[in-house]
Order: C-alpha cells, then structure tokens, then sequence
C-alpha cells in the first residue's frame, strides 16, 4: 500500500477507536485486565457502525429509451447503515455500460445543495441493444464491486435505419446455422455484399472469423458449432467491407441450452440429524434466469422422502428430519421436461445451528443441535441490522429457544448469527422486516381533465401515518405518458434496491415485486430469498480482530490529483510540487513525502480541465521524472443476466422518439463512407488559445501571424513588440535570460539551469524545437512575462513563449522534464431537464409537435417543514393518462415511493 494511504488507514482506525470506552484493542491496557464477550461483541460493532459505509441508487425518469434521447438520473448516495443523507463524498461516477463491459459514457457528478443529478445523452447512431448503468463513489471502489449500483436498460434505434440488420438461429445435426439477413427501412435487401464475420466463443482457442456475400435475399449464413458450456457469452461481429456503405453490427448468441442447476440450502447453513430441518432451494437455467422445477427427495435407499415443486421464480422449501447415516439426493424435473439428479448437502453427526421464523410480530428462533451433541455452555445470539446492533443475548441449554419483537429493528435485512465462546459465528440465518410504510402520500391536482398544451397544478402532501406529522426530505419526481412508456411494478426500485438487493450477493430476479404488499404469500416467498443468497456487507469471521477497512481510495470531498514524483537513475526524490489550471483559475502547490508520493486534494475542477504538474529538485533542479496515478475505474462485473425478451410496445415507443427527434431538428443518419459535410463555420476561437491564455501580456493569432509573411519563428518573434531577437537568440525585453519555450502546453528544451548560465549573453532557446514548427501550422502564438511566468518556476524567469499548433499539426521533440500536462476526469457541468411553458397564445399554436415521453422530471423536489409542495407542468400534444413516480429518502433515513396514475 501507498506510504500516505497506509498512514490515512491508521488514522481512520485510530478515529474509530477514540471515545469508545475500554475497548478490546487498546494497546495500553493492563494485560492482566479482561473484558466480557459481550463488551467485545459491542466494540466490535461500534466500530463498524463508525466506519464510513456508503450506498447509492439512481431513479432515472423512465425504464428504457431510443437513440436521439437523454437518460436522466438522480442519484441518492446515502449512509449503508442509517440510510441518513449523511455522507462525506461529494462526487459520484456514472458510468453507461454496453453488454462487451465496455465502458461507453461516464460522468462524475458533482453533489449539489439537494444530491446528485444529471443525464446521458444518447447518440442518434447509438447501435440498439442491452446496456446497463454502474454508479459509485470513490470510496466505495474500496469494497467489493458487487456493492455498487447496477441496473439493465434496453436502449432502441429508430433513427439510423439506412442499414437493419435481423438475426435468427437453425439447429443442425453439429450445431446451428446463423442466419443474417442486411436491409433497410424501405423493404429493400443488400443483396451481393461483401460481409466480415467474426465469431468468439472462450471454448474456442481463437476466434472464427470468415468473409461472406449476401444473396438475392440479403441473407449470409453462418456455421456454429455445437455449444458445450451453456453460461458463456458468445457473440457475431458483422462489419460490411463495401465500397459505398459502412455498417457494423454485433449480435449477441442466445442461451439455446435447456440445462439447469438447483441448490440445496439448510437454514442455518449445514443438515444435522435432527427432527424438521428446513432445506431451501433455488434453480436457475443456464441464461441465469429462475427456472420452475418439481422433484422428489430420496434416501440412501430410494425411498421417498419428500415431494417439491417451487413455489415463486424457482424457490421454496422442503422439511426433513435425518438420521445419522443419511445420505439424500433429489430427481428434479424443469419446466422444460429435463431431469436431473442433485445430491443433498451431507448429513452431519456432530454441530450446532440456528433456525428462525418471523411470524406475527416476532423472529421466533431455535438453537438446534444433531443428536449426539451438547450445547457448550456460553454461545451468544446476536442480530444486527446492516452493521447496527440491535440483539445480543446469552444462549444456554434453558434458553436456546425463544423470540424477537420486529419493533426493535428496521426496516431491511436483519443478520442473525450464532456465535461460540470465542466470538467465531458458528450459524447465520437472515431475516427481513418489513414494517407496513409509514408515508402516506397526498397527490391532488387542480383539475380532473386536462386539455394539450396546458397548464397542471400538482399538489404534493408526504406525512408519517403513524402520527400523522410531515415527512420532510429530498425526492425526485418523474411523470410519463403511459401511451407511451410502459412500467414494469416488479422492477428494482429505491425500496427493493437500498433495503434488500443491494445488501445480499447475487442476482434477485423482479425484486419490486416483495415490496408490493404485505401478504402472507409475499412474506413467505421474500423469505426464500433471505434463505437462499448470502449476506454480503460487514463480513465477521472473527470479533478479535479489527474489522477489514481497506482505504486505498478516498472520500472525494474534494477531488484530487495523485502521483510519484522520481529523481535521476529511478531515484525516489522529496519535491516541490505545483498544480496549474489557468482557465479555472486553480493553482496549488505541496510536497511529496519522503517516498516520493503526492496527493493534491480538495480541488473543484469540470470535466476537460488541462493542468500543469511541475515538480523540482529542492535545488530547482528539472531533473525528475512524474509519473500521474491513473483514475480508478473498478472492474465491471455485471451480476444481472440480460434478458432476451424484446420490450413491450417498444416499437410504438421509438416511433414516437423518431419523430420527435427530427421534429425538433435532428440529424439524419446514413452509413455511406468518405461523405463531405458542408455548414456553417464553427468558431475556433477557444480551441486555438493555450490554458495560459488567461494570463497572457501578448497574443497574436494565426490570421495576424499570416499577414507577417514570416518564414521562421524566429523572424515571427522579431515582430512581436517587447521581443528582442538575435539570430536564433531570444530575450523578452527586462530579461536577461531567455524564456520558456510551450508547444500544446507542454514544456520544451527549457532553458540551462541558473547556475550554469552565463546571465549577460543570449542563450539558445528551444533548439530544434523552434526550427522544427512550421509558421503556417501556428494557431496561436502568446508572450508572458514578469510574474505571470513564474509559474514554470525558475525556469520561468526569463519569461515564456507559448505556441499553440492548428489541429493535426504536430512538433518533434522531448518535452521538458519535471512538468507534464494532464486532463483528468472532472465534474460533468450541471444539465437542466427542460420543462416547456405555454403561457401565451402563440406559444400554444407553435408549429413545432410535443412528442415527449418523459412528461416531467424534477430530480430535487424538497419537501420541507409543512411536509407540503406544489410543483406545475403542462401536458404534450397527447394528454391523457399520465404515470407519476416519486422516490427519496426522508430526513431521518427512511426510504420513500410512491406510485399513482394520473
């Protein structure tokens, strides 16, 4: 670990330890003092319950989108434990994901005074398919990349339909026969075209690759082979290799595979020979999706034991009572008539486990022990609700069975485990509370009919029902033509995402759907999954030892720049170190540690933002090398399978977003190659002006530059006022020493330094760097002088010449050592949903169609004191039936939604 990322992780343990009390790891008491296990067991969740946790979700303003389009996104980053709006990181990244796990779009959001808010802009050529959006915090990329957000969109394409593409697959007798089919939105075919194929499958050494030539139908064929592992990503790369036209198109090779798998999973975590024992289990198909199953438990000796069959998306749960000697195994059916055998967990003769049931208010529990074993005299019961403690009690022989009120702990997963005299958990069984919601929501509108284009008042009310008093805190709201957009009640939502999926390993399939009711059913089945996925967050394997806290990463307060700074011959090297950003402004400096390690934090910079990083000798010697920690990007690790279900009503859906999209002036798109397009000219202005530009005494550009009529730099720098020139010496008049040379805002051939410098003689500057550019590639050439140029250090004294090259130009030559330029990722600047007005006449008879789909979308609407707010929007040129979405959490951490139709 990096020298000053180990001391910040000894600082934030120390912190965590301070105010504790007597505590277990104090390295200062008195050896021969001891503590109970239960002060252990207390300290060591009070320091989980002090380190920093943190847990986002993002409400997006629809479920699925078309090419041409924005995803708009609010963002709740919250404390894991509380669920409290309290947490230190002041950026998020949001990431869009396409399904190779490429990284497509990504955005660091800067909080705002109410959260976190801003959008993806889809490209009108934006290929159609499965994507998905990863969201986290920097310090969250310290955890496992399972505890990030995640979330599967369908994206469509109306727009770039010059060239279509359709896929379907054949069985032969050794695999199957692709079939690719290339035409256009007209019904014509591209018949007698030359197509590049590639196919990759991991089984294969390497990828298939061909060359093919449509027929009179527009068809080529393909040859896979036989598929021997169903749970491997395959794909078909398509790329025309024509002329005229340029297309590529990647197709995704569905699961064909009706194989499955169930697991077996005792409560409590193992089978011991003792009476009614409860065994969940779960099957999925090899597309990682639920499959429905029926089957039979057998003995060592083939009798029936039990019969099954799931219950809910391939769930449920059988009762047994083994005997020592037992060995069980299951012949299971799927849905798709294919059996299999399954061997049980083993039965085991000696051990101790925990079962519990919530029923009526309570988590009844039962310490359960195999036969021939006896209960130790001291083991601990202990519950804890997402890292707080909420249960600890003392288990013996006279009380190894009793119960819990519900009213003692929070909504979410509550983690059951058993412990041993030592504080080793033994059993785990996790229990979820749902107490019945306590926002009572009030929606009234000032009218029950509305008409196009007109004005809706829209009353909100959020109170706690149980007392009836208001429900401050921040929430989004978006409003969606339900003509258009179709939501689905059983997707993620914030209550299935922050209470339940976001706390357990794995993939939950339709997990909206235990949140829509409190039903016996409903219970029962959210209980197959508390039985079936393990528990994730605050992993205790042993309460002796401090908890696990890795901070390689920091909390983004502020964000940061971070690197090592070397001598000459790899030598680490103590330096003066300064960071540039003229156009924001932003100048810093530090040193690195003995280590040679810097960080400059608590900067506020967008997103393009170029700086300077210049480190020195302590003598002012340029003599180092910098070397920029690369901004972290986890791993994309996709939990959730992509379904190959097409969206319903999508095609009416991206009809709509077509035309909008040319109604309000959109590009068409048509994939010819070597296409000229001719416009109006874009300003270049700022492109043709270094960072420095905003400190500058002197500027001249490349239409002043082509009226010197200069064939060399030089000669050009003979005609700037206040330069004085020499042959192929330079000095900016009051200097005595000659001035920095930059090139595109890098440092070139600076200067000999000071001390080998005769002061009272021209000196060559910039060498062949200056020979080398060409006048005519000069966008723009800038002189800074006196103070302004000591920020290249002493390298500065003699003042600076700063070029910047026409785009394409380039110059040969090193930069110089001890600065580089860097362009970091910085916020993404603030975006605003636009919401339109029709307040006059005119503006309700303008020409232009209202298509929106996305009626409104507020990301910060603050319910305050009163508990009360009204917000206004108009309806499109289609009124009629509207659906509302409210989500946020309260001011004391409680996670809120509402849903109603309009």
């Amino acid at each position: 670990m990096n020298t000053y990322l180990y001391k910040l992780k000894t600082s934030v343990v120390l912190c965590l330890l301070i105010g504790l009390g007597p505590s277990i790891y104090s390295q200062n008491k008195d050896k021969s003092e001891t503590f109970s296990q239960e002060d252990k067991l207390t300290s060591y969740f009070d320091i989980i319950s002090r380190i920093p946790q943190e847990k986002l979700y993002l409400q997006l303003d629809k479920p699925y989108y078309g090419a041409g389009e924005s995803i708009w996104f609010k963002g709740y980053l919250v404390n894991a434990i509380t669920h409290i709006d309290n947490t230190r990181s002041n950026f998020i990244t949001v990431e869009l994901i396409d399904r190779n796990d490429s990284i497509i779009q990504r955005k660091k959001v800067k909080r705002q005074e109410h959260g976190f808010q801003n959008n993806f802009v889809l490209p009108a050529e934006m290929p159609a398919g499965d994507y998905y959006i990863r969201a986290y915090s920097n310090w969250m990329v310290n955890a496992d990349p399972e505890y990030m957000y995640l979330r599967d969109i369908k994206i469509g394409n109306a727009i770039d339909v010059s060239i279509l593409s359709s896929i379907e697959y054949q069985k032969t007798d050794d695999g199957y026969l692709a079939k690719i089919k290339f035409f256009n939105n007209t019904n014509g075919v591209f018949s007698k075209t030359k197509i590049k194929y590639t196919v990759f499958d991991n089984e294969l050494k390497k990828p298939i690759k061909g060359t093919s030539v449509t027929n009179e139908e527009g068809y080529i064929y393909i040859s896979l082979p036989e598929f021997k592992t169903p749970d491997i990503q395959r794909r078909i790369d398509v790329r025309f290799d024509d002329k005229q036209y340029t297309y590529d198109r990647t197709f995704f090779i569905p699961n064909f595979s009706k194989d499955f798998h169930v697991d077996f999973l005792p409560e409590g975590g193992e089978l011991l020979n003792t009476t009614n024992q409860i065994v969940a289990f779960k099957a999925l198909g090899s597309d990682g999706f639920s499959k429905e199953i029926t089957g039979v438990i057998l003995n060592q000796a083939g009798d029936t034991i039990s019969i099954f069959g799931s219950e809910y998306r391939g769930m449920g749960a059988v009762s047994i009572s083994p005997q020592a000697g037992d060995k069980f195994h299951a012949i299971v059916t799927s849905s798709d008539n294919v059996t299999k055998r399954f061997e049980l967990p083993e039965v085991k003769n000696d051990g101790i486990k925990l079962a519990a049931v919530h029923y009526k208010g309570y988590i009844r529990y039962q310490v359960q022990k195999s036969e021939n074993t006896v209960l130790p005299d001291t083991l601990y019961l202990l519950a804890h609700t997402r890292g707080e403690l909420r249960v600890l009690t003392r288990i013996t022989e006279q009380n190894s069975i009793g119960k819990i009120s519900d009213k003692t702990l929070k909504n979410g997963i509550t983690h059951l485990m058993l412990l041993n005299s030592k504080g080793i958990p033994i059993s785990e069984r996790l229990v979820f509370i749902k107490h019945p919601s306590t926002d009572q929501w009030e929606i009234n509108t000032d009218k029950k009919e509305y008409g196009k284009r007109e004005k809706v008042k829209l009353n909100i009310a959020v109170t706690n029902s149980i007392d009836g008093m208001p429900l401050p805190g921040e929430y989004s709201i978006s409003i969606t033509d339900n003509n258009l957009v179709k939501n689905d009640s059983l997707a993620d939502n914030i209550c299935s995402n922050i209470l339940l999926t976001s706390d357990l390993k794995g993939y939950i399939e339709a997990p909206g759907f235990y949140f829509k009711d409190n039903s016996g059913k409903t219970e029962r089945y959210l209980d197959f999954v508390m039985l079936t996925h393990g528990w994730k967050r605050f992993k205790v394997k042993d309460i002796n030892k401090l908890p696990d806290i890795n901070v390689q990463y920091p909390v983004e307060q502020g964000l940061y720049i971070s690197g090592t700074v070397k001598g000459l011959f790899g030598k680490k090297n103590k330096a003066p170190i300064i960071a540039l950003a003229p156009t924001q402004n932003i100048l810093q400096m530090t040193e690195t540690n003995p280590e040679g390690r810097f960080m400059i934090d608590n900067l506020l910079f967008p997103d393009s933002t170029t700086f300077v990083i210049q480190a020195r000798t302590k003598k002012g010697f340029a003599t180092v090398d910098i070397t920029i920690d690369s901004t972290a990007i986890p791993k994309t690790v996709h939990k959730i399978p992509f379904s190959n279900d097409s969206v319903q009503y999508m095609d009416d859906y991206l009809a709509n977003v077509r035309d909008k999209y040319y109604n309000e002036g959109g590009m068409r798109v048509i994939n010819l190659k070597e296409i000229v397009v001719k416009g109006h000219k874009i300003s270049q202005e700022n492109e043709n002006k270094s960072i420095y530009s905003s400190v500058m005494n002197y500027s001249i550009d490349s239409e002043d530059i082509e009226r010197t009529n200069a064939n060399s730099v030089y000669d050009l720098l003979g005609t700037i006022p206040g330069v004085q020139r020499s042959g192929n010496q330079i000095r900016i008049r009051g200097n005595n020493r000659p001035p920095v040379v930059v090139v595109d805002d890098v440092m070139y051939d600076a200067p000999v330094d000071e001390m080998e410098q005769n002061e009272n003689s021209f000196g060559p500057i910039g060498g062949s760097i200056l020979e080398s550019i060409v006048v005519s590639d000069i966008a723009s050439l800038e002189i800074m002088k006196g103070s302004n140029a000591s920020i290249f250090g002493s390298a500065g004294s003699g003042g600076a010449i700063i070029i910047t090259l026409k785009k394409g130009a380039e110059v040969k030559g090193a930069p110089s050592p001890g600065l580089i330029t860097i362009k970091p990722l910085g916020y993404t600047q603030d975006v605003q949903f636009y919401n339109p007005k029709y307040e006059t006449p005119e503006e309700k008879q303008e020409s232009t169609p209202d298509l929106r789909s996305t009626i409104y979308w507020n990301p910060f609407v603050t319910i305050g004191a009163d508990g009360k707010q009204e917000i206004e929007f108009y309806t499109s040129d289609n009124p009629g039936s509207y659906h509302i979405v409210i989500e946020g959490i309260s001011a004391d951490g409680r996670v809120c939604r509402y849903v109603k139709d309009l």
